[in-house]
């Protein structure tokens, strides 16, 4: 449930940042709020392939890989902030996050 959490967390922790982003960058809102989206789609898109990738991989190295992927991007993400291509960051870490919340539902019943 933690690492769920975790998902929560890393998908809104981009709402305080952005109005900075928006400055640094001279975006507006509507072009910010891509750097938040980009990690909803992401993830969002890897939902319906967890049983797949589960199977094929295993749950128990998808779950580590997932985590590893979103707990990894953070680092990655915070010295890049300033750079255009947080968008790319940020999709990164919605992969590593999508399995992750499907997986979690999953093991606790």
């Amino acid at each position: 449930m933690l690492s769920a959490f975790l998902v929560v967390v890393s998908g809104s922790a981009m709402n305080v940042a952005l109005p900075p982003i928006m400055t640094t960058f001279g975006l507006n809102l509507d072009q910010a709020q891509w750097i938040l989206t980009a990690y909803m789609i992401a993830g969002a898109v890897l939902i319906p392939t967890v049983g797949w990738l589960g199977n094929r991989l295993g749950n128990r190295n998808l779950f580590l890989l997932g985590l590893r992927d979103l707990c990894g991007q953070l680092d990655a993400l915070r010295h890049r902030l300033e750079r255009p291509d947080a968008h790319f960051f940020r999709v990164l870490q919605g992969m590593g996050g999508g399995p992750i919340t499907p997986m979690a539902h999953g093991l606790s019943q």
